[in-house]
């Protein structure tokens, strides 16, 4: 069968140990519309710790968890209710299985991108969408790291006085000529894809499964380098601060043939010894002293590992290895690594793979599947292990937290958007 590729041109769409003194983590991660490819900003925050421990006794009704702000740039009325109608029924979906102490708010979008975003279907491909978080902001972990947590995760997992939020937790835009099908349409056709799998597909991502490692541009598997921020010029100044990592990435597991398996936030403090937490230089020099240390190496193999077959898993907290998708080849930034094994895709886990099925809907899928959720019980676990509170489960405190003070000729593709194009742009295609 054809099928839809949920390939993000969004680079994410993507560890180290980092000594408490330094304030490497202290901006949130910040996206807005159109495109938060190319309008993301770094925001002065500090750090969270979560205290007081939240009463994850208390949960909002399903569907009273996503809160959605819709706005549809077209003229269609009916077309218009019909992707509302979805936004809402994907976030039940999702709230049916997660407990929710405190709403997700949405933005979204339903609009032609060739019109609004001028977005027009090129070289056999059409976007679909994209989704992100709408920001992930700093938090110090039980194993004392600074990760960046969407903002609807540190929500759930608490309210720290200080914390600086945006006024959205998940941005969402999708385009209204997709061939999609909505619930109460005739019959599925062959070619077209369920709206509803592709947004609550997106949702996930916006909740947090989303790696930081990507391939910024030259073939090479690093973190975020969250320092170049801003950067327009090779000749530019930076202060070293550090290569970032996701909560996602804490659980990112590699094993290679031969070798004991390795967790990925292990490397970052390798590539924080470039030059010292904290040198200035420009960037031309930072590039240079990258690429004669041995982590420029590390980043060639890593990138290697990213199109290995079963290489790298997300290991949940009871200790289930999720296969991450590393079969494609060459690597594709925004499918590779950050969705599961196509191994999945026919079993209950086939939602974040990186291709969907056309002409069938998500709850035919499900059954079709012998589940009983679009949410299959590996991603649930993922899920948990990222610090959500599972429907039917103890609501014991997240131990990851500190406690302390193709279809026809066209192929449609998402993006689920990311901070990696300012680095690629800057840094690796410019040197």
């Amino acid at each position: 069968m054809k099928s839809l590729s949920l390939l993000p041109i969004f680079i994410l769409t993507i560890n180290l140990i980092i000594p408490e003194k330094i304030s490497a983590n202290n901006y949130c991660h910040q996206y807005s519309y159109p495109s938060g490819l190319k309008n993301t900003k770094n925001v002065k925050c500090d750090p969270l710790v979560l205290e007081p421990p939240l009463d994850l006794s208390v949960s909002l009704e399903s569907n009273n968890v996503f809160t959605v702000d819709f706005h549809c740039g077209i003229s269609d009325a009916n077309l218009c209710q019909k992707a509302h109608d979805v936004f809402k029924s994907a976030g039940n979906r999702i709230a049916s299985v997660i407990k929710f102490n405190t709403p997700v708010k949405v933005n979204a979008t339903f609009t032609d991108f060739c019109k609004e975003f001028n977005q027009c279907p090129y070289d056999n491909q059409f976007l679909i969408g994209e989704a992100s978080a709408a920001q992930f902001i700093p938090m110090k972990d039980s194993d004392r790291i600074v990760r960046y947590y969407p903002q609807a995760l540190v929500k759930q997992l608490g309210n720290p006085n200080n914390a600086q939020y945006n006024d959205y937790d998940i941005l969402a835009a999708f385009n209204s000529q997709a061939n999609l099908y909505f619930k109460g349409d005739l019959p599925i056709g062959n070619e077209q894809y369920d709206f509803e799998y592709v947004v609550t597909h997106e949702y996930i991502h916006g909740l947090g499964f989303f790696p930081y490692w990507n391939d910024y541009g030259k073939n090479l598997l690093t973190p975020y380098p969250d320092f170049l921020a801003g950067v327009t010029s090779v000749n530019q100044e930076i202060t070293f601060t550090g290569f970032v990592e996701t909560v996602f990435d804490r659980y990112m597991v590699l094993t290679e043939p031969g070798k004991a398996s390795q967790k990925m936030t292990q490397f970052v403090g390798e590539f924080n010894s470039i030059v010292p937490i904290g040198t200035t230089l420009k960037v031309s020099d930072f590039y240079s002293k990258y690429q004669n240390s041995q982590v420029f190496g590390l980043s060639e193999q890593l990138l290697k590992d990213a199109i290995t077959p079963n290489t790298m898993s997300f290991v949940t907290s009871d200790n289930t290895s999720v296969l991450l998708e590393t079969k494609i080849n060459p690597y594709a930034p925004g499918s590779s690594i950050c969705h599961v094994d196509t191994s999945y895709g026919n079993g209950s886990d086939f939602l974040m793979g990186f291709s969907a099925i056309p002409g069938i809907s998500l709850d035919d899928l499900v059954a079709k599947n012998h589940g009983t959720s679009a949410l299959g019980p590996n991603l649930i676990k993922v899920l948990g292990t990222l610090g959500y509170s599972i429907n039917g489960q103890s609501n014991n405190q997240p131990n990851n937290i500190q406690k302390d003070n193709s279809s026809r000729s066209i192929k449609y593709s998402f993006s689920y958007n990311t901070i990696g194009v300012l680095v690629v742009i800057i840094l690796w295609q410019i040197i």
